[in-house]
């Protein structure tokens, strides 16, 4: 998942399918609706899986929508009965790559079997009483309204399924999954396998969880790259896209990052882009859920963003979804499952997703620095970069990263953007050991040849050090396991640039965060630390009675040193606060180039940017 989709961060104001040919070139074929083979009958689990055995039996499950204008879906699942004729089922709690616990079971209502209503055992299991091999039905009500990559929406127009949320599963699976769909959706496009006319088959339940299921009005794109086909699956309103040149560019971006990594590990991938008038990102194996808005190509800056969106979930294909720390699989989908290695599966994807841009030629090296310079800022304008590591950021990602307040910013750091910048410290400090023979594309590209099964934060160090030739151990434990800033030296010696800091806003500041006159959230590095408390509302500045913005515009008419007095309500009880303003925090840098570059840095820093 590609960092600042799934909430705008806070500003602290002034006070504040079928076969395709095989060739690398895209190739356009048209698709029409329900246009696979005929199967069995819709949501019955197949045949001759049927039998329950030691490790369980087929699944079926029928989607229907009769309400779907009031977020209402219908699910009928079909197994057979266990020997001892109980069955218990479940339903997950969170969904891989997203850590923070949903309790997806909140949205399920009137579970029940053939025989009577089920019993709830915990918050997200039920238990039936059901004939011994014979065939059982749980049915049940699915509600969506929720907009995002990793929850369910459900309506008349548009319905988009994560599988997480949708489904409830028998406790022994012991073969395929089928799922089929009915509605008021002629389309419907997954990174599942067709098995009839809207229609899917998945091979286990790992497979069901990681597959989203979008349809509506679709439009869509085929293309093939080394012979395994592609699809780029757009819904909702696309005129105001180019979409000749999406594809395009989409298609250059997948072969920069097939040839990267040397390999394709899947059989067929599908891009589901959403356009809904909202951003997001999800990765999965075979398939990525996007989110994005209807005016994503109304300029330049607007355009990449959304390229960048793309690089980033599709690197996740290799890294996170094949290439993982050990604790993102096998999953445990009921409870939290803990990493340090975040900074990697993230961080070093958050990295990689712009600067592939730039390899491929979508983006401009220049504005890569740009963003590079931004992503910086965002760090060290942050007080949490003194309070949490990046270990401890990766590890705590459930009750911190997923859910933050007015305190967020002053306990934590992201492990997406400080992860960057320490994948692009390493880079400069591997190139420099080797001469700039190896980089930190040979730690990924090694990393994935090693540990296909899983690897600890132990062993991904160790292949740093391999690959660089000597010890880096000092360096990242200084970077990951302790809280402090960056040092970006290395990185800036090797490719020649230089980091300035970009000129202050201008006026007095306070440290705080305002929503009209209340405090909203409170810097622990600023003049309001322990004084002023989330909540206070400011009602005048030098005796000058403020109301809504007001408050920030009239700071920003005062200057650092500046004293001043506030008048606060708080709790219902009026006091008067003096301050000193202070200086406001430098929150935008920028990287530049050097002078006078080196000739071995200029080459470098060509290497880094694929122009050699």
């Amino acid at each position: 998942m590609r960092e600042g989709m799934w909430w705008s961060a806070m500003l602290l104001a002034a006070c504040t399918g079928a076969p395709e040919p095989t060739s690398d070139e895209p190739v356009p074929v048209p698709v029409e609706a329900g246009d696979e083979a005929p199967s069995a009958e819709a949501g019955e689990a197949p045949a001759q899986q049927q039998g329950a055995g030691a490790k369980g039996a087929a699944v079926g499950y029928r989607l229907s929508a009769p309400h779907a204008g009031a977020h209402l879906m219908d699910v009928v699942a079909t197994t057979t009965c266990p020997g001892s004729g109980e069955l218990e089922w479940w339903m997950a709690t969170w969904t891989p790559g997203s850590y923070v616990v949903r309790d997806y079971s909140g949205h399920v209502e009137d579970v029940r079997s053939e025989n009577g209503r089920a019993e709830k055992t915990a918050k997200n299991r039920w238990r039936v009483q059901c004939d011994a091999g014979k065939k059982t039905e749980l049915r049940y009500r699915l509600y969506g309204r929720t907009l995002s990559v990793r929850t369910n929406w459900i309506d008349e127009e548009k319905l988009i399924l994560n599988g997480a949320a949708t489904f409830i599963f028998p406790e022994r699976v012991g073969g395929p999954l089928r799922v089929s769909l009915d509605g008021p959706w002629k389309d419907a496009a997954t990174g599942l396998d067709p098995d009839g006319n809207l229609a899917w088959v998945a091979a286990d339940v790992d497979e069901l969880i990681d597959s989203p299921i979008m349809a509506g009005k679709l439009t869509r794109h085929r293309f093939t790259v080394r012979g395994v086909p592609h699809e780029i699956v757009h819904l909702g309103d696309v005129s105001a896209w180019d979409l000749e040149r999406a594809h395009e560019d989409v298609v250059t971006l997948v072969k920069t990052q097939i040839d990267f990594w040397g390999e394709i590990p899947y059989e067929r991938y599908v891009f589901l882009n959403a356009v809904v008038n909202t951003r997001g990102g999800l990765e999965h194996a075979d398939s990525t859920l996007m989110m994005t808005f209807t005016d994503q190509m109304e300029s330049d800056d607007q355009y990449v963003d959304w390229l960048g969106l793309v690089s980033h979930e599709f690197f996740h294909t290799w890294n996170v979804k094949r290439l993982r720390p050990d604790g993102l699989g096998p999953f445990d989908y009921e409870h939290e499952v803990y990493t340090t290695s975040l900074w990697v599966a993230e961080g070093l994807t958050s990295y990689y997703d712009d600067l592939l841009l730039v390899r491929a030629g979508l983006m401009s090296p220049e504005a890569w620095m740009d963003a590079m310079g931004e992503n910086i800022g965002r760090v060290k304008e942050r007080p949490g970069r003194h309070v949490r590591s990046l270990a401890e950021s990766s590890w705590d990602a459930w009750i911190k990263f997923y859910r933050p307040d007015e305190q967020y910013k002053n306990s934590d750091v992201g492990y997406y953007r400080k992860g960057a910048m320490v994948g692009w410290v390493l880079d400069g400090m591997i190139r420099k050991a080797t001469l700039n023979r190896r980089s930190l594309d040979d730690v990924l590209l090694e990393a994935w040849k090693r540990y296909p099964n899983g690897y600890s934060e132990a062993e991904f160090r160790g292949v740093v050090d391999d690959v660089a030739g000597r010890s880096l151990d000092d360096a990242m434990h200084a970077m990951i396991d302790e809280p402090g800033d960056v040092d970006l030296t290395p990185a800036l010696d090797a490719f020649g640039m230089v980091l300035e800091p970009w000129e202050p806003r201008e006026g007095g500041w306070l440290g705080i965060e305002l929503d009209g006159a209340d405090v909203r959230s409170v810097r622990r590095d600023g003049p309001a630390f322990n004084v002023l408390a989330v909540g206070d509302e400011i009602i005048a500045v030098e005796g000058r009675r403020m109301k809504g913005g007001a408050v920030a515009a009239d700071l920003l008419k005062h200057s650092p040193g500046d004293k001043v007095e506030l008048l606060v309500s708080r709790e219902g009880l009026i006091r008067t606060i003096p301050f000193t303003l202070g200086e406001p925090v430098r929150e935008r840098w920028g990287l530049m180039y050097e002078d006078v570059a080196s000739p071995t840095e200029v080459a470098w820093r060509k290497s880094l940017f694929g122009m050699q």
